[in-house]
């Protein structure tokens, strides 16, 4: 069995013990053996990270965020090297926050159709390196949208997702919809002016 199959492995709580210079070798070498090794002592600390840094937001994705970041674990194991200074654990910790930031990223909402502040957040938050606070506030801003534009009546939400989710102007949502454009321009209006009412604690605090 391939070290990329041993990553595919489920998620559970392994033995914790100190890392052996050799099984480092040999499971960078791609030796599933050794990176089976590895992985038993990886998993409860990586698993533990990613709930940290993801689970809050996104639950439900914490065992395929641990699976991928183990299949990257695998492909990339190679660039470690003591003599570069970081011990294997700060390493590792810095590929595992990197790809749960990456995930977060991944899963935002583009907002800009709805309101220019929350547009200017995210811009704020792609000129720099995030914090976990802020994606983590932003991730909930995702949901929370989603949840809310979930809840706008079926002629508003079908705009709103024609207009958020495919980038579509009001003149394309009218010719895609049969509907006068000063039809679409009115509901639209009424949905973005829902949208910041439930949104109006996150938008107040951006």
């Amino acid at each position: 069995m391939s070290a990329l199959a041993l990553a595919e492995r489920p998620v559970a709580p392994g033995r914790r013990a100190s890392f052996d210079p050799d099984v480092v070798a040999a499971a960078a070498r791609g030796d599933a053996e050794a990176f089976a090794l590895l992985y038993e002592q990886l998993v409860a600390p990586i698993t533990a990270t990613v709930e940290r840094l993801v689970g809050g937001v996104l639950p439900n994705d914490v065992p395929d965020v641990v699976q991928d970041i183990f299949r990257r674990l695998a492909r990339e194991l190679h660039r470690w090297t003591p003599a570069r200074g970081a011990s294997l654990n700060t390493w590792t910790y810095t590929l595992v926050r990197n790809h749960c930031f990456d995930v977060l990223k991944r899963k935002r909402l583009p907002m800009v159709a709805l309101d220019g502040r929350v547009a200017e957040a995210a811009a704020a938050l792609e000129a720099r390196e995030p914090s976990v606070p802020e994606l983590l506030a932003f991730e909930e801003l995702r949901q929370s949208a989603a949840e809310a534009i979930a809840r706008l009546p079926q002629e508003q939400r079908t705009i709103v997702r024609l207009r958020v989710e495919e980038q579509k102007e009001p003149l394309e949502i009218a010719a895609v919809l049969g509907l006068a454009l000063g039809t679409v321009k009115s509901r639209l209006a009424r949905a973005r002016m829902a949208l910041r009412h439930e949104l109006r604690a996150f938008l107040a605090a951006s």
